[in-house]
């Protein structure tokens, strides 16, 4: 990774963190963020190889699926874990595994935490209209968790990450120390099976004749360089807010996730959930990709500009509801259903611009250079 923050870490126990339940290199660049690389090996032909006749074929998103749940925390009544669950399956047979965790108690936010799974997958036999994938184990892991309250920053990136480095605790008072890359992946980035409904965009790892999750998969990953560029930073951050939407006994949370690549390209993630009426009432995915503006750095923060997103993929859904909601700008067909504004709204876009005013805008983050942890305004203002 470009940065790694060895902060002095108070621990919480594995349920508070679920960061791996469920990169150093010295910064060379006065804005906080590395010199860009143009044209890396998984979005370019090298010039000298470069002609009229070649194409670059760039893996697109041919299926994606979410799940969710939450569950009863380790911190005393009213607290809880809350997962939302990513599986991006590219045409090419790599994987991108997102899974995210809030965990709340003693009436804040405590932990939050990230972690995103590169690898390859193979697809099997659909029946009843579900869809069983294998994905192996992590060819890469990328982990960021912190605690405001705890007062920690973990940040890990397989890819070029020094050894050894500290994991998110499975207990309180542990250090939990990992001493390479394949123990990064035994804890982190097993592989697993899933079982997908790919005409509502959902998934889970139980068995649907079982009602049980298998063995962890161990088989290892081939390439994923076609699908994964050089990262340059892999912050998150996020968004709480008690009471919520639904009023008086409801709450909203949001993880953000920036992944921004050397070429100044960017992921840009967010999972929300919505909680009112003593239930999970919806969980709404956003990716965009785009190319970043990087600013100045100003009192440990980088200003990074992203731009209007080039495509988007959305996933929302709910049981509560009753609804399944999928946008994939590359080869979406419209009209098409978006997420609605206000209960009972029918909420349609008409075109692919429809979609991007709506969830790919610019917007200006604000990464943080000495932790993972970014901003969603100035800091320093």
């Amino acid at each position: 990774m470009k940065h790694l923050f060895p902060l002095s870490v108070l621990a919480l126990s594995a349920a508070g963190l679920a960061a791996c339940g469920g990169t150093s290199a010295s910064n060379s660049s006065a804005t906080g963020l590395s010199a860009p690389t143009v044209g890396s090996s998984s979005d370019s032909v090298p010039s000298s190889e470069a002609s009229s006749s070649q194409e670059v074929i760039v893996p697109k998103v041919a299926y994606s699926f979410i799940d969710s749940k939450l569950v009863d925390g380790n911190y005393g009544d009213g607290s809880w874990n809350a997962y939302v669950y990513q599986a991006d399956l590219y045409d090419n047979g790599v994987y991108r595994y997102t899974e995210t965790t809030m965990t709340y108690g003693y009436s804040m936010m405590l932990s939050t935490s990230a972690i995103m799974n590169y690898g390859t997958y193979t697809k099997g036999a659909t029946e009843d209209g579900v869809t069983e994938y294998t994905l192996n184990a992590a060819a890469e892991v990328f982990l960021n968790a912190y605690s405001k309250a705890g007062g920690f920053s973990i940040v890990v990136e397989t890819p070029t990450q020094e050894y050894p480095v500290e994991l998110p605790a499975k207990q309180q008072g542990e250090k939990n120390m990992a001493n390479s890359k394949q123990e990064v992946i035994n804890e982190c980035g097993l592989g697993k099976k899933i079982y997908a409904d790919e005409s509502k965009f959902v998934f889970t790892t139980l068995d649907p004749d079982t009602d049980e999750e298998g063995e962890p998969v161990t088989t290892p990953s081939g390439d994923v360089s076609s699908v994964l560029k050089d990262v340059n930073r892999f912050e998150i951050v996020n968004e709480f807010a008690n009471p919520g939407s639904m009023g008086e006994g409801s709450w909203d949370g949001t993880v953000h996730i920036a992944t921004i690549y050397d070429d100044n390209s960017y992921n840009y993630m967010t999972t929300s959930i919505k909680y009112g009426y003593s239930m999970l009432l919806s969980t709404t995915t956003v990716v965009a990709e785009g190319k970043a503006t990087i600013g100045a750095s100003e009192d440990d923060y980088t200003k990074v500009t992203l731009g209007v997103a080039d495509e988007v993929l959305l996933n929302s859904n709910s049981k509560a509801g009753g609804f399944n909601i999928q946008i994939n700008t590359i080869n979406a067909t419209y009209p098409v259903e978006m997420p609605a504004k206000a209960q009972g709204e029918k909420n349609m876009a008409n075109s692919k611009q429809d979609v991007i005013d709506a969830y790919g805008a610019s917007k200006a983050l604000f990464l943080s250079d000495s932790t993972g942890t970014m901003s969603l305004v100035n800091p320093n203002e």
